[in-house]
């Protein structure tokens, strides 16, 4: 009603795991999901997160989401030391979603002079599963984005970078 034709939500999933919440935001008219994956399973995934029970809720609500024709759903990962080798059983593990048709991967960088929390993986350590988990995702009609990644390193497979974001702008009441 507000004259929107889109509306994209980006969460981290686990409150899709209560289908009458996630059936609400579908009758509100959220058409797209962009949901943060941590790791490629339960165990991974909640402890990258630091919240048990984390996976099972989300793939629980990316589940009941893959039900709504209208519906697509993008997954976004980082990259950091603790996930670089999950990448390939990511897409294992999400490619059976029907309406999944996109996975991003963001390489972490600091925001600060020292990454303290030692999560910046080495490029060189990232690559061979990175460029496994594109190769499975062009294997399964999964568009991909890499984010923060060398050009020169992904060679053939260069066109999944994007680095390009739109301008952020942020009221400067908020």
């Amino acid at each position: 009603s507000a004259g929107f034709t889109h509306i994209r939500i980006q969460t981290h999933g686990m409150h899709l795991g209560r289908v009458d919440y996630a059936d609400r935001l579908i009758e509100a008219g959220i058409d797209e999901f962009f949901v943060s994956v941590a790791g490629s399973d339960r165990e991974s995934h909640d402890r990258i997160t630091q919240v048990s029970g984390a996976w099972d809720k989300m793939m629980q609500g990316l589940v009941h989401l893959d039900q709504y024709d209208h519906v697509k759903i993008i997954t976004n990962s980082v990259v950091t030391t603790q996930s670089y080798m999950l990448l390939p059983n990511m897409v294992d593990a999400l490619s059976h979603l029907k309406r999944l048709v996109q996975m991003e991967f963001w390489c972490y960088f600091p925001m600060a002079v020292q990454d303290t929390k030692d999560l910046a993986a080495n490029n060189l350590d990232i690559l061979p599963f990175l460029k496994q988990a594109i190769l499975k995702c062009r294997a399964s009609n999964l568009f991909t984005e890499v984010k923060n990644f060398p050009e020169c390193l992904l060679a053939d497979l260069s066109d999944s970078l994007v680095n390009a974001q739109p301008t952020l702008f942020i009221d400067p009441d908020f």
